[in-house]
Protein backbone atom coordinates (compact mmCIF):
# COMPACT_ATOMS: atom_id res chain seq x y z
CA UNK A 1 0.00 0.00 0.00
CA UNK A 2 1.37 3.42 -0.91
CA UNK A 3 2.10 6.14 1.62
CA UNK A 4 -0.61 8.39 0.21
CA UNK A 5 -3.36 5.79 0.64
CA UNK A 6 -2.66 5.24 4.32
CA UNK A 7 -4.59 7.58 6.55
CA UNK A 8 -2.15 8.81 9.17
CA UNK A 9 -2.66 11.97 11.16
CA UNK A 10 0.32 11.80 13.53
CA UNK A 11 3.82 12.91 12.54
CA UNK A 12 6.87 11.98 14.63
CA UNK A 13 9.82 14.31 14.02
CA UNK A 14 13.47 13.31 14.36
CA UNK A 15 14.43 16.63 15.92
CA UNK A 16 18.19 16.03 15.99
CA UNK A 17 18.15 15.20 12.28
CA UNK A 18 15.99 18.18 11.36
CA UNK A 19 17.98 20.84 13.26
CA UNK A 20 21.11 19.54 11.47
CA UNK A 21 19.47 20.08 8.09
CA UNK A 22 19.04 16.38 7.30
CA UNK A 23 21.59 13.84 6.08
CA UNK A 24 23.65 16.41 4.19
CA UNK A 25 23.41 19.19 6.75
CA UNK A 26 26.55 21.09 7.71
CA UNK A 27 25.27 23.34 10.49
CA UNK A 28 22.75 23.37 13.35
CA UNK A 29 19.74 25.63 13.80
CA UNK A 30 17.02 24.96 16.38
CA UNK A 31 14.56 27.19 14.54
CA UNK A 32 14.24 24.45 11.92
CA UNK A 33 12.52 22.13 14.38
CA UNK A 34 10.07 24.85 15.42
CA UNK A 35 9.43 25.54 11.73
CA UNK A 36 8.82 21.82 11.07
CA UNK A 37 6.30 21.59 13.93
CA UNK A 38 4.54 24.58 12.42
CA UNK A 39 4.52 23.14 8.85
CA UNK A 40 2.82 19.91 9.89
CA UNK A 41 0.48 21.51 12.43
CA UNK A 42 -0.82 23.97 9.83
CA UNK A 43 -1.61 21.05 7.53
CA UNK A 44 -3.74 19.44 10.25
CA UNK A 45 -1.33 16.84 11.65
CA UNK A 46 -0.72 16.02 15.29
CA UNK A 47 3.01 16.52 15.76
CA UNK A 48 5.31 14.67 18.17
CA UNK A 49 8.84 16.17 18.10
CA UNK A 50 11.62 13.97 19.53
CA UNK A 51 15.26 14.83 20.21
CA UNK A 52 18.33 13.04 21.47
CA UNK A 53 19.00 14.53 24.92
CA UNK A 54 22.72 14.69 24.14
CA UNK A 55 22.04 17.00 21.20
CA UNK A 56 19.91 19.27 23.38
CA UNK A 57 22.57 19.63 26.08
CA UNK A 58 25.32 20.07 23.46
CA UNK A 59 23.34 22.92 21.89
CA UNK A 60 22.87 24.53 25.29
CA UNK A 61 26.52 24.23 26.29
CA UNK A 62 27.79 25.65 23.00
CA UNK A 63 25.06 28.30 22.67
CA UNK A 64 24.03 26.99 19.26
CA UNK A 65 21.67 28.97 17.07
CA UNK A 66 18.02 28.46 17.90
CA UNK A 67 18.58 26.67 21.21
CA UNK A 68 16.16 28.91 23.08
CA UNK A 69 13.48 28.16 20.46
CA UNK A 70 14.03 24.43 21.05
CA UNK A 71 14.04 24.99 24.81
CA UNK A 72 10.58 26.55 24.59
CA UNK A 73 9.28 23.37 22.97
CA UNK A 74 10.18 21.50 26.17
CA UNK A 75 7.77 23.71 28.15
CA UNK A 76 4.93 23.48 25.62
CA UNK A 77 1.74 22.21 27.26
CA UNK A 78 0.30 20.88 24.00
CA UNK A 79 0.77 17.54 22.26
CA UNK A 80 3.68 19.14 20.38
CA UNK A 81 5.83 19.28 23.51
CA UNK A 82 9.39 18.15 22.77
CA UNK A 83 10.20 14.67 24.05
CA UNK A 84 13.82 13.79 24.79
CA UNK A 85 15.43 10.36 25.01
CA UNK A 86 18.93 8.97 25.48
CA UNK A 87 21.02 7.04 22.95
CA UNK A 88 18.07 4.89 21.87
CA UNK A 89 16.18 7.94 20.58
CA UNK A 90 15.84 6.44 17.08
CA UNK A 91 14.06 3.39 18.50
CA UNK A 92 11.71 5.63 20.45
CA UNK A 93 10.93 7.58 17.27
CA UNK A 94 10.11 4.35 15.46
CA UNK A 95 8.03 2.99 18.34
CA UNK A 96 6.05 6.21 18.76
CA UNK A 97 5.20 6.17 15.04
CA UNK A 98 4.13 2.51 15.14
CA UNK A 99 2.07 2.95 18.31
CA UNK A 100 0.29 6.02 16.93
CA UNK A 101 0.01 4.85 13.30
CA UNK A 102 2.09 7.89 12.42
CA UNK A 103 4.59 9.15 9.89
CA UNK A 104 8.30 9.38 10.64
CA UNK A 105 10.17 12.48 9.46
CA UNK A 106 13.90 11.84 9.17
CA UNK A 107 16.68 11.42 6.63
CA UNK A 108 18.35 8.85 8.86
CA UNK A 109 18.38 5.55 6.95
CA UNK A 110 19.04 3.47 10.12
CA UNK A 111 21.67 1.56 8.12
CA UNK A 112 25.20 0.66 9.33
CA UNK A 113 27.77 3.41 8.99
CA UNK A 114 30.77 3.16 6.66
CA UNK A 115 33.11 2.93 9.67
CA UNK A 116 31.39 -0.30 10.70
CA UNK A 117 29.18 1.15 13.43
CA UNK A 118 26.06 -0.97 13.68
CA UNK A 119 22.72 0.80 13.36
CA UNK A 120 19.11 -0.14 13.99
CA UNK A 121 18.55 -2.27 10.87
CA UNK A 122 21.35 -4.62 11.94
CA UNK A 123 20.75 -4.41 15.67
CA UNK A 124 16.98 -4.93 15.47
CA UNK A 125 16.24 -7.09 12.39
CA UNK A 126 12.95 -8.24 13.93
CA UNK A 127 11.35 -4.84 13.34
CA UNK A 128 9.02 -4.52 10.34
CA UNK A 129 11.38 -2.43 8.24
CA UNK A 130 9.22 -2.38 5.13
CA UNK A 131 6.41 -0.82 7.14
CA UNK A 132 8.85 1.61 8.77
CA UNK A 133 10.23 2.65 5.36
CA UNK A 134 6.72 3.08 3.94
CA UNK A 135 5.82 5.51 6.70
CA UNK A 136 9.05 7.55 6.52
CA UNK A 137 9.18 10.98 4.90
CA UNK A 138 12.82 11.67 4.04
CA UNK A 139 14.13 8.32 2.79
CA UNK A 140 13.34 5.85 0.02
CA UNK A 141 14.71 2.62 -1.39
CA UNK A 142 16.90 2.84 -4.50
CA UNK A 143 17.04 0.34 -7.35
CA UNK A 144 19.96 -1.41 -5.65
CA UNK A 145 17.82 -2.10 -2.59
CA UNK A 146 19.63 0.37 -0.33
CA UNK A 147 17.67 2.98 1.60
CA UNK A 148 18.92 6.52 1.01
CA UNK A 149 17.84 10.08 1.88
CA UNK A 150 15.46 11.71 -0.60
CA UNK A 151 14.00 15.18 -1.17
CA UNK A 152 10.63 14.76 0.59
CA UNK A 153 11.72 17.65 2.82
CA UNK A 154 14.64 20.02 3.13
CA UNK A 155 15.76 23.17 4.91
CA UNK A 156 16.78 26.63 3.75
CA UNK A 157 18.53 28.49 6.52
CA UNK A 158 16.16 28.45 9.50
CA UNK A 159 13.17 27.45 7.39
CA UNK A 160 11.86 23.87 7.09
CA UNK A 161 10.14 22.92 3.83
CA UNK A 162 8.02 19.95 2.74
CA UNK A 163 6.69 21.23 -0.62
CA UNK A 164 4.64 18.18 -1.64
CA UNK A 165 2.97 17.76 1.73
CA UNK A 166 -0.80 17.39 1.43
CA UNK A 167 -3.40 18.58 3.88
CA UNK A 168 -4.15 15.92 6.46
CA UNK A 169 -7.41 14.08 5.82
CA UNK A 170 -10.28 15.49 7.84
CA UNK A 171 -11.03 13.54 10.97
CA UNK A 172 -14.73 14.04 10.36
CA UNK A 173 -15.25 15.73 13.72
CA UNK A 174 -17.06 19.07 13.81
CA UNK A 175 -14.79 21.97 14.74
CA UNK A 176 -16.82 25.11 15.37
CA UNK A 177 -13.68 27.05 16.29
CA UNK A 178 -11.61 26.21 13.23
CA UNK A 179 -11.24 29.84 12.10
CA UNK A 180 -9.94 30.85 15.51
CA UNK A 181 -7.54 27.89 15.56
CA UNK A 182 -6.16 28.96 12.17
CA UNK A 183 -5.64 32.52 13.41
CA UNK A 184 -3.79 31.22 16.48
CA UNK A 185 -1.66 29.05 14.20
CA UNK A 186 -0.84 32.14 12.16
CA UNK A 187 0.06 34.03 15.34
CA UNK A 188 2.40 31.22 16.36
CA UNK A 189 4.07 31.43 12.94
CA UNK A 190 4.58 35.19 13.24
CA UNK A 191 6.03 34.88 16.75
CA UNK A 192 8.43 32.23 15.46
CA UNK A 193 9.62 34.55 12.70
CA UNK A 194 10.13 37.38 15.20
CA UNK A 195 12.18 35.02 17.35
CA UNK A 196 14.37 34.06 14.37
CA UNK A 197 14.99 37.66 13.37
CA UNK A 198 15.67 38.77 16.93
CA UNK A 199 18.45 36.19 17.24
CA UNK A 200 20.42 38.09 14.58
CA UNK A 201 19.98 41.40 16.41
CA UNK A 202 22.46 41.01 19.25
CA UNK A 203 21.52 44.25 21.00
CA UNK A 204 17.81 43.45 21.14
CA UNK A 205 18.09 39.66 21.29
CA UNK A 206 17.35 38.95 24.96
CA UNK A 207 14.73 41.69 25.41
CA UNK A 208 12.64 40.82 22.37
CA UNK A 209 12.94 37.05 22.79
CA UNK A 210 11.89 37.31 26.42
CA UNK A 211 8.67 38.99 25.27
CA UNK A 212 8.25 36.36 22.52
CA UNK A 213 8.48 33.63 25.14
CA UNK A 214 5.83 35.32 27.27
CA UNK A 215 3.54 35.77 24.28
CA UNK A 216 3.94 32.12 23.30
CA UNK A 217 2.87 31.13 26.81
CA UNK A 218 -0.24 33.29 26.42
CA UNK A 219 -0.79 31.77 22.99
CA UNK A 220 -0.78 28.24 24.44
CA UNK A 221 -3.26 29.28 27.11
CA UNK A 222 -5.60 30.72 24.47
CA UNK A 223 -5.33 27.54 22.43
CA UNK A 224 -6.12 25.45 25.52
CA UNK A 225 -9.36 27.42 26.03
CA UNK A 226 -10.79 26.20 22.72
CA UNK A 227 -13.18 23.25 23.09
CA UNK A 228 -12.13 20.05 21.35
CA UNK A 229 -13.82 19.20 18.02
CA UNK A 230 -17.04 17.27 18.67
CA UNK A 231 -18.72 14.22 17.21
CA UNK A 232 -21.20 15.04 14.39
CA UNK A 233 -24.85 14.82 15.40
CA UNK A 234 -26.52 14.34 12.02
CA UNK A 235 -26.08 12.54 8.70
CA UNK A 236 -25.70 15.92 6.96
CA UNK A 237 -22.60 16.70 9.03
CA UNK A 238 -21.13 13.35 7.95
CA UNK A 239 -22.10 13.62 4.28
CA UNK A 240 -18.60 14.63 3.11
CA UNK A 241 -16.72 12.24 5.40
CA UNK A 242 -14.99 9.35 3.61
CA UNK A 243 -15.53 5.73 4.70
CA UNK A 244 -11.93 5.30 6.00
CA UNK A 245 -12.44 8.44 8.09
CA UNK A 246 -15.77 7.13 9.39
CA UNK A 247 -14.00 3.95 10.46
CA UNK A 248 -11.27 5.98 12.15
CA UNK A 249 -13.95 7.88 14.04
CA UNK A 250 -15.60 4.62 15.11
CA UNK A 251 -12.27 3.32 16.40
CA UNK A 252 -11.75 6.55 18.32
CA UNK A 253 -15.20 6.19 19.89
CA UNK A 254 -14.74 2.47 20.63
CA UNK A 255 -17.41 1.40 18.14
CA UNK A 256 -17.46 -1.47 15.61
CA UNK A 257 -15.83 -0.60 12.28
CA UNK A 258 -17.44 -3.30 10.13
CA UNK A 259 -20.35 -2.76 7.75
CA UNK A 260 -21.34 -0.33 5.04
CA UNK A 261 -21.20 3.46 5.10
CA UNK A 262 -24.79 3.73 6.39
CA UNK A 263 -23.98 1.39 9.28
CA UNK A 264 -20.98 3.49 10.30
CA UNK A 265 -22.97 6.73 10.12
CA UNK A 266 -25.80 5.23 12.21
CA UNK A 267 -23.36 4.09 14.91
CA UNK A 268 -21.69 7.49 15.13
CA UNK A 269 -25.01 9.39 15.29
CA UNK A 270 -26.40 6.96 17.89
CA UNK A 271 -23.27 7.41 20.00
CA UNK A 272 -23.56 11.19 19.69
CA UNK A 273 -27.22 11.08 20.74
CA UNK A 274 -26.46 8.96 23.81
CA UNK A 275 -23.59 11.26 24.79
CA UNK A 276 -25.82 14.31 24.38
CA UNK A 277 -28.59 12.82 26.54
CA UNK A 278 -26.03 11.87 29.20
CA UNK A 279 -24.74 15.42 29.29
Amino acid sequence: MSKINKIRRVVVLDGSNIISGGARGKDVDGHRLVSAVEVYSRKGYEVIPVMYSGTYHWMKKNEKKGFKAVQRLTTDDSASKLRMFGKEDDLYIIQLALDNNGWIVTQDTFEDKKDGTKKERSLHPHLKWKDIDDRTWGTSKDSDGRVRPNSDWNVSGSKYMHPRLKICSSSGFVDEHRALRELLDELSSILGKIDQNASSEKVMDDKIRRHVGQMLQRHRKMYALLPEPRVPESADQLSSTLVPELKDMCRFLGLKVSGKRADLVDRIISHSTVESESS
